[in-house]
């Protein structure tokens, strides 16, 4: 994985989850990547949907997963992760009781492995293990709190991590997270970021496309009228984007004739049926409610 080109990652934690197949989509799945924090609570105060949320996402968008893993116990997740389709794990360090291990963990798993570094730490935290990563991710907002502001400090661990690259003749790519603006994005790119996670920025915008395809030009240096993928690449309808294997389509004489449900439709409905903290999904309780009382009369 080399340190070019510029990528602009979709934040999924911010999308609208009512609309979450159509947020998903607008993804251009030729340049952009879908970024996804999985926490469960443990090395951050907040939980996330993890791999039934990466199932729904490759129904709907042809684009690379990637996935950031804020839990204080990697291990467990990264084979179910790889399996549902991501195609980069970023772990942080001091999360690992054994990072390298987990690090070979993920790329034996067919993911490409990274680390992540926040504003808390130091980058001698991560530079020993750079020549074992594709992926370095510097976060320029605290990890620890949602809503955190955006710290100018960061630009200069985005230089140092490029020197270093550099310096050891490295290929890993520098993405930037966290209370990403358009504004932003012009220092970084000539400090040496090469992929950009935005999410906010782009949901809260009036038109999520165009905003999203305004951020794809400034990773660029490019302008809109300048970028011929700009708001003129429209993403095609989920109903219309096939479903993707992790091993590629199916063969057409494997595909059965007539499906009662799209793959698209059957993920939403397994995201949208997960166990309540009672044992039963949601799907459940909801019939349960419905259900007359025992011995009741019509």
């Amino acid at each position: 994985m080399g340190p070019s080109p510029p990528t602009v990652a979709l934040g999924v934690a911010h999308a609208e989850p009512a609309r979450l197949p159509a947020c998903l989509a607008i993804a251009d799945s030729d340049f952009d990547w879908l970024h996804f924090d999985v926490a469960d609570g443990t090395f951050v105060p907040r939980t996330t949907a993890g791999v039934l949320l990466l199932e729904l996402a490759r129904t709907v968008s042809l684009a690379p997963l990637d996935v950031h893993l804020l839990s204080a116990r990697p291990e467990p997740l990264v084979a179910p992760l790889a399996a549902a389709g991501a195609g980069v794990i970023t772990i942080h360090p001091a999360a690992c009781a054994s990072p390298r291990e987990v690090l070979a963990a993920i790329r034996a798993a067919g993911a490409r492995p990274g680390v992540a570094i926040d504003p808390a730490h130091g980058f001698d935290s991560v530079r020993a293990l750079l020549p074992e990563v594709d992926v370095l991710l510097v976060a320029t907002a605290s990890t620890q709190f949602d809503g955190s502001p955006f710290e100018p400090a960061t630009i200069a661990r985005v230089q140092m991590a490029r020197a270093h690259r550099e310096r050891e003749g490295l290929q890993y790519r520098i993405e930037v997270e966290g209370a990403l603006a358009l504004a932003n994005v012009p220092a970084l790119r000539a400090a040496g970021a090469d992929v950009f996670v935005v999410g906010e920025a782009v949901f809260a915008a009036g038109d999520p496309a165009v905003a999203l395809a305004m951020f794809r030009a400034a990773a660029r240096n490019e302008t809109l009228l300048d970028s011929p993928d700009g708001v003129t690449r429209s993403p095609a309808p989920p109903t219309r984007i096939r479903y993707l294997r992790r091993a590629g389509p199916p063969a057409a004489a494997a595909r059965p004739r007539r499906r009662a449900h799209s793959p698209c439709a059957t993920a939403w409905r397994r995201f949208t049926s997960t166990e309540t903290s009672s044992g039963r999904s949601r799907s459940a309780c909801r019939q349960h409610r419905m259900r007359a009382p025992s011995g009741s009369t019509s």
